[in-house]
């Protein structure tokens, strides 16, 4: 169908299939299939054997070829067997779409209808971190940040002095009399602090006028005399 959003194939979507076209699923597709929102990593899980395991998922699968065990001395070789495993489609900031991000060995070479395993949902093996898949409309703290390479640069000398060394600097406006500025300065919220703050702003350094509830990064500069 078209979609006026899709630029390429898998770009920026996974159902991009082309230019201005993208691919919908089939009416033939299970239901019970592609529920990945309902997956908690959170939760627990049980084996098949009834044991109790933390930030897993059970699951089960069917396959109707001969699946390749290995068995005696590499029996628990993990870069030996044949393994399930979770990739995130087009990857990430942080991973490629090739880097495995959880697995679990399949160790059962003949099926017979479905088999029943499970697969922890902790990244890459880390139990201090759990698979999720989220966005979020604002920066949080302590988030990390990834800076592109066409991001704007802004080449601003060091921060303006406290006590006026030097005139040449960068500061925030709006500035306030507490010395805070920019998104960190404080509202006015009386006719009193409006005049104080009025007379502050006749002040060196000066932050343009007109500008109430954008922040600004300003920066001074030595000018010869001509």
């Amino acid at each position: 169908y078209i979609d006026d959003e899709c630029q390429s194939f898998r770009n920026p979507n996974s159902n991009c299939v082309a230019d201005r076209f993208a691919a919908s699923k089939s009416k033939q597709f299970p239901a019970c299939w592609d529920h990945n929102g309902t997956v908690d990593a959170t939760l627990n899980c049980f084996t098949p054997e009834g044991r109790r395991q933390p930030n897993c998922m059970q699951f089960s699968y069917s396959v109707n070829a001969l699946v390749v065990t290995c068995g005696g001395e590499f029996a628990d070789v993990d870069s030996c067997g044949t393994f399930l495993e979770v990739h995130k489609t087009n990857g990430s900031p942080y991973d490629d779409e090739s880097v495995t991000l959880s697995a679990t060995k399949v160790v059962t070479p003949v099926t017979n209808g479905m088999t029943t395993t499970t697969i922890p949902l902790t990244y890459s093996g880390d139990s201090s971190r759990v698979l999720c898949s989220y966005e979020e409309g604002k920066i949080g703290v302590n988030s990390m940040v990834r800076v592109k390479d066409n991001a704007a640069e802004c080449c601003c000398p060091p921060w303006l002095s406290a006590i006026r060394a030097s005139k040449v600097g960068a500061y925030l406006c709006p500035k306030r009399r507490s010395g805070e500025g920019g998104p960190f300065a404080p509202s006015l919220k009386s006719l009193e602090e409006e005049f104080v703050d009025d007379l502050h702003q006749q002040d060196f350094p000066w932050c343009p006028r007109g500008e109430n509830g954008t922040d600004v990064l300003m920066c001074t500069q030595e000018r010869p005399l001509s």
